[in-house]
Order: C-alpha cells, then structure tokens, then sequence
C-alpha cells in the first residue's frame, strides 16, 4: 500500500536540516501552527541562501575585475566601488600599507581607494580624522562596529568616535586586511551601509582574503621608479621620433661633460693705486681754494693759496724789534757795556733769524700739487678765511693711468678664485669698454659690503686714456679652472638644495 506508515513523522524538507515534526495526535490548530513554523524557517533558510549565493556572485565578480588591474590605487578603486554599490553604503575607503624602499619594513597606512569618487562635500577638517579612525582600526586588528555591539570589546575607539560624531554618520564596519605574518597590510572601511549587518559582515569576511591576496599581487608586479625609467627610455628608444630624442640626450649629455672654464661673476670698485695728501705747510688763513674733488691736476699746478697779512704783519713787527736791539747794542758799546752790548747783539740775531724763518713762510704761500692725478677729496670753496694748522690734510689726489680693482668675491665662490687668474672688468659708466686684468692678492678675511659676506680680490688695470674715476663700480668676470659644463650650470642649484635640506 503507498503512502506514509501510519506512525511515522512527517518530516519538513527545510534546508536548515532542523526538521518540524507533525504528530498525528496533535489537534488541528497545532498542526497549523507546526507547519507555520516550518514554512517560517523554510523562507529565512531560503534568504540566507540567496545572501551566500549574492556574497559569492560579487566575489566571483570582483576577483575578474581585479585580475584585469596593474595599477594598486585602479584595483582599490573598484574593490571600493564594488562593495558601495553592494551594500548600499554612502560611502567605502580601502588603506594599505605600502612595503618601504627595501622591501622589508611597511610604510604607514595610505587611502589608496573610495568610493564615490569625489568627496568635495565632506568637511575640510575630515580627512585627518578618517586617517586616524583608520589608524586604530588597524592597531586594533580586529572587527570594528559602530555603534558598539560588543560591549566586551569596546577599547581603543576614541579616534572611531571622534570621526564618527564630526562627519554625522550613523554605522561604521571595519576589518583589518591581515598577512599570514600577522601584519595589518591594509584596512577596508563601510560607512553607512543600508543592509542587514550580518550581511555587511559576511560580504567583508568573504572579500577581505581574496582582496589583501589580489592588492599583494599587484604591489609586488608593480615596477620600481628605476624600472619605470628604464622602461620609458626604452619605449622612447623605439621609432624614429624615438631615437632622435636618444640622440639628442646623448649629445646634450656629451655637452654638459665637456670641460669649460668656469667664469666667476663679481661686483667691483675702482680705488687709486696710491693717494697722496696735500697738507697745509704753515699756520695761516686759507685765501682761496682753486680745485675741487674731480678736477684733474698737473704737478706744480696751485690747488690753493694762504693769507699773506698775517706774516706782513709779524715781519713788520720783527723789524721793528730788530731796529730797536741794534740802537741798544750800540748804546751799550758806548758805554763799554760790553755784557748787554753781547745781550742786545744775540737778540738782533735771534730777531733776524725769525724774520727769515717768516720770508721763507711768506715765499710758500702757494700749496701746489705734488703729483699728476685727480682730486678725489677735499672741497674749501666755502671755506675761505678759515684758519688753518700746519699738517692739516687739504686735499688727497689719485694719480691717474693706472686703477685698483676691488673685487668683491661671494664667500660661496671663494674656492674658485686665486692669484694669478684673469680677470676682466666692465664699468657701469662705461659699458662698452672692458679691461683686462689679473688678480694680484685676495685678502684672507671676509668683509660686509652691501648686507653680503665677501672676499676682497685687488687687481690692477691701466687706463692710457685717463676716463677712469676713483669710487665707479662695475663687473668682474674672473676667469677660473675647467670644470665640466653640468656643474657650471647647476652646481649653484645643488648648493642651494644641499643647504636647504641641512647636508
């Protein structure tokens, strides 16, 4: 007979394996209710096997999508893109933690992708604390939820709260992507997702093995900047536009190896060669001065000239005394005084040799100039009838012909500049001629000129034609050592930067 045996269960094909059993003896409401329970678990075993069968699609999916990417931040890109898009979420960021230059120690934590793309709209401040939050998702290396549903594993989540309150969010799950060394390589975040939990959890558990496998991958197959280089002149190397660019690199390389001398640019200063001062020869009021500083002297031409009534008036008075010692000397000699006539003679002579000391004054009235040159200092037009002392300095002239060149040498190019180099100078008031010199000596202490630290280097320069002036300034080129074309162009750059980073 077909059917059931009378005394055996009904049993429920619920895919649980959690059978409802219909016994015969139950009442007819019960047996309604038994069956509403089963076709209850029925329906949540059947959505739970729709989430698996969801998870195991967009895994699938996203393993295909990865496995088309070379590039670490385009495979984060779609990891993120793909979780948002599955979960509904607002928003999804992907870290890593990049290996340093040896390969060996991890670099810190990275946003290398989210989702969506743009995020001009979150607050300016937000970025440091999604970094932070991200950081101790990763000290952590554990499952982090917001809000908390585990009240047994709440610690280390103020930087979480703190990110969680500022950008507004409501829900937050985060897994750490763990290596099999145990190093946290990179963190996925979900915020705000509108799934059931338990689905966000399963998707993240299921994808976060296959993506930390697929993102090691990629790194490991990315080529290094030397690799990338090389690759580039490589492809560069191919085709005709190609070589002409490898050719021209090499000639270009050939031309910055090829020793030139190496020109040292300088401000400078024209000074005399020697200076000769003009002194007052006696005491007297000056008269009249006839040059000023500029004007070009001759030797023996008068500069200047002094008051003669001074020593009229003392000769007058000298005669006097001397007329009157010899009428006393005679007095005496008539009187056979013969002591007082030896008094009064003396006197006489003393009288007649300051007379003569005052002549002699009188006939060096005129101050002339001692050398050739030009005045460089000294203007006593305003000053006529002022009086003036023996040895006071009147005037100081610079012999022309032949100049000093002060060269003012920046400290940074003080190695390159010694005795002996040539030298070639070009005044701002005459721009179209330059001179050639040599440099003589460079003084071994640094001086300030114009708020700059320099050394002095003198050399000197003739001027046949008489149109150089004491105080113009100029250029110096000094001509230095070779040196090969490169660094003359950017060695001053690589100082510069060596300074700037403290080498």
């Amino acid at each position: 007979m077909s059917g059931k045996p009378p005394n055996q269960p009904y049993v429920s094909s619920s895919p649980l394996g959690d059978p409802g059993l219909l016994r015969p003896g139950d009442s007819t409401t019960r047996q309604r209710e038994r069956r509403s329970v089963i076709d209850s678990d029925d329906a949540n075993a059947m959505d739970l096997i729709d989430d698996r069968l969801r998870v195991l699609s967009v895994a699938i999916e996203l393993q295909l999508l990865l496995d088309s990417r070379s590039n670490l931040n385009d495979a984060a890109g779609d990891v993120a893109k793909q979780v948002s898009e599955t979960l509904s979420a607002s928003r999804v960021y992907v870290a890593w933690r990049p290996l340093g230059s040896d390969n060996a120690k991890l670099g810190p934590l990275q946003i290398v992708g989210h989702h969506p793309a743009s995020e001009s709209s979150r607050p300016a401040d937000s970025g440091r604390l999604l970094n932070a939050a991200i950081d101790e998702i990763a000290v952590r290396g554990d499952w982090t939820y917001w809000p908390i549903t585990d009240h047994t594993n709440r610690h280390a989540l103020m930087a979480v709260s703190q990110f969680v309150s500022e950008t507004e969010i409501d829900r937050l799950t985060g897994v750490c992507l763990t290596d099999d060394e145990g190093d946290v390589r990179g963190v996925l975040l979900v915020v705000d997702d509108d799934v059931d939990p338990a689905m966000s959890t399963r998707l993240l558990d299921v994808l976060r093995f296959p993506v930390l496998s697929k993102l090691q991958s990629i790194e490991r197959c990315t080529p290094s900047r030397a690799e990338r280089v090389t690759r580039r002149l490589a492809d560069l190397g191919n085709g005709l536009r190609g070589r002409m660019a490898l050719y021209a690199s090499i000639v270009i390389g050939g031309l910055l190896c090829f020793p030139v001398h190496y020109h040292v640019r300088c401000d400078c200063e024209l000074q005399p060669i020697s200076r000769r001062y003009v002194a007052s020869p006696i005491d007297g009021p000056l008269e009249k001065s006839y040059v000023r500083p500029g004007d070009r002297v001759s030797e023996g031409e008068l500069v200047a000239s002094i008051d003669a009534r001074e020593i009229e008036y003392k000769l007058a008075g000298l005669r006097a005394e001397l007329s009157g010692a010899k009428q006393q000397r005679n007095r005496h000699v008539v009187q056979h005084d013969f002591a007082a006539s030896k008094i009064a003679e003396l006197e006489s002579e003393r009288l007649t040799l300051e007379m003569d000391l005052l002549q002699y004054h009188r006939g060096n009235l005129e101050i002339r100039s001692p050398i050739d040159g030009v005045i460089v200092s000294g203007d006593h037009h305003e000053s006529v009838g002022a009086p003036l002392q023996q040895g006071d300095a009147l005037f100081e002239i610079a012999p022309l012909g032949e100049m000093m060149v002060e060269v003012a040498v920046d400290e940074r190019e003080f190695p390159y500049v010694d005795s002996g180099m040539p030298v070639q100078v070009t005044l701002l008031a005459l721009p179209g001629h330059h001179v050639d010199g040599q440099i003589e000596r460079v003084h071994p202490q640094a001086e300030l000129k114009n708020h700059q630290n320099v050394f002095i280097a003198e050399s000197k320069i003739q001027d046949p034609d008489h149109v150089m002036r004491p105080g113009m300034r100029g250029h110096a080129w000094v001509k230095s050592d070779r040196h090969p074309l490169g660094w003359v162009l950017f060695h001053r750059l690589y100082a510069s930067l060596r300074s700037m980073v403290g080498w």
